[in-house]
């Protein structure tokens, strides 16, 4: 048999109407207003540029949906601006080159790396946190459960992420940070499935 690593999340398969593809659905109930989509799409950019060798430090938020704007516009080109919230009466220019990820000051010359990463958020777009297996909010008398498949997180004994403002918790299958082996009977189940993954990503290319 084949042996392929793919996210719980991303097990459960339905045809896709417009060319009898595969595509991937979510294993979970319909959602309420409450409940999640697919965890992939529940996720926001987070704009860092490099301190040092070792350290990031996030763009004010602010400033995030204008490095944003100047990535999606820019088209391979650097991108100048001022409006910088940190800027605000200096008005310094600063070079956005998106090919290298670079950061430079014109007036002082100094250079940072940058890196735009996908942070997990809950159904309200607020950012998680990734919190500790024993890390216990203080209005749960009871078990930590996952608002997504109602996995006791406490009795797993693992890592869990969690939103504070909306005392929201999402374990990590669901989240899809934990990988499941997964065995196919031929390698004809293994292309379709790795067709509809494929076709997924893609997707969430294009959008981006």
């Amino acid at each position: 048999s084949i042996v392929c690593h793919v996210p719980n999340s991303q097990l459960a398969m339905q045809p896709f109407v417009g060319d009898n593809s595969l595509m991937a659905r979510p294993t979970h109930p319909p959602p309420t207003p409450m409940e999640p989509r697919f965890p992939s799409e529940l996720t926001k950019f987070l704009w860092e540029r490099q301190d040092n060798r070792t350290s990031w430090t996030s763009f004010p938020e602010a400033d995030r949906p204008k490095i944003e704007h100047l990535y999606k516009t820019s088209n391979g080109r650097p991108m100048d601006t001022t409006d910088l919230s940190w800027n605000h009466g200096f008005n310094s220019l600063y070079r956005y080159d998106f090919n290298v990820m670079t950061q430079i000051n014109l007036d002082s010359g100094k250079k940072r790396l940058l890196r735009r990463r996908d942070i997990p958020c809950c159904p309200k777009m607020h950012m998680l946190g990734r919190k500790e297996s024993t890390f216990r909010p203080f209005e749960n008398s009871g078990d930590v459960l996952c608002d997504m498949c109602m996995t006791n997180i406490t009795a797993g004994k693992e890592a869990y992420y969690r939103c504070s403002a909306c005392k929201y918790n999402r374990c990590l299958s669901c989240q899809g940070d934990r990988l499941t082996l997964k065995c196919f009977a031929s390698l004809a189940d293994w292309r379709q499935e790795f067709t509809a993954l494929s076709r997924s990503q893609v997707d969430r290319l294009r959008e981006d």
